[in-house]
């Protein structure tokens, strides 16, 4: 376990220097991620002419900022870097090192999200100050907020690196990557909080993997799950990233199989 840390650190440490130098790029990529703000500008005009139910301009403004944050810190784009080692054998290099290239993975994705941590750090503060959202925050929900963003952050990775490893058996698993994306941010509480979708659709979402990488940690913020809801989202996030881990790690064994038996 100390190799496996040790080489986390290191990809850590080396992709954070690279990325510093490419900071301008990382700020146009956050730039261009700002759909859950114009959303925010949706529902808060809905809720206005009173279309959302009990739910306030307010709520919508600190729900939306909070998943624009959090999305922010979780930048995940593995489908397409598996791929790329699979299909043009960069896989083989990496297998010569005594340690799984899944540590090296998630030391990359983490310095991603530290290269972005400064600019959320001080923009989601400012954002909830100006739109009137801090007054939607559950702060008593705040380290409950931080287990369950980490929690997502971990099953947005382990979903992609599950994906991506699709790459083992076939060369379009890019396409994949379109699919993904379009569940996430329909399902993710991206562009529709869960709760305004009619009762069925909630229920059978509620379900899925993708609510609980965005759209829970947020409304955990906002103090909006409680009691049996709070519980039965813990479980079910926590139920998935269990599940998605541990299949990955059987799709990665089987994989490597097929890329031995295929020279590379």
């Amino acid at each position: 376990m100390r190799h496996r840390l040790r080489t986390t650190l290191a990809a850590f440490v080396a992709a954070y220097g690279v990325y510093t130098q490419y900071r301008a790029e990382f700020f146009l990529y956050m730039v261009a991620g700002v759909t859950p703000l114009l959303m925010m500008f949706v529902w808060m005009s809905l809720a206005e002419r009173g279309e959302t139910g009990s739910a306030g301009a307010a709520w919508f403004a600190a729900y939306f900022v909070t998943v624009y944050g959090v999305r922010q810190l979780n930048p995940i784009w593995l489908i397409r870097d598996l791929d790329a080692e699979v299909r043009l054998g960069r896989l083989s290099g990496h297998l010569m090192h005594p340690v799984n290239p899944y540590w090296q993975m998630l030391g990359r994705h983490g310095a991603d999200m530290a290269i972005r941590a400064p600019v959320v750090i001080l923009f989601v503060p400012v954002a909830l100050w100006l739109s009137g959202g801090y007054a939607e925050m559950s702060l008593a929900y705040l380290p409950l907020f931080a287990w369950t963003f980490v929690a997502g952050v971990l099953l947005h990775f382990h979903l992609e690196y599950l994906f991506g490893l699709t790459a083992f058996w076939t060369e379009q698993s890019l396409a994949l990557e379109g699919l993904y994306f379009t569940l996430f941010y329909l399902l993710g509480g991206l562009v529709v909080p869960l709760d305004m979708f009619p009762s069925g659709l909630r229920e059978l979402f509620a379900a899925l993997p993708w609510p609980y990488i965005f759209g829970f940690p947020a409304e955990v913020a906002l103090g909006a799950r409680d009691g049996e809801g709070l519980v039965r989202g813990l479980l079910t996030q926590a139920g998935w990233l269990v599940a998605v881990a541990l299949l990955g790690q059987i799709l990665w064994r089987r994989g490597l199989r097929r890329y031995g038996a295929a020279g590379a």
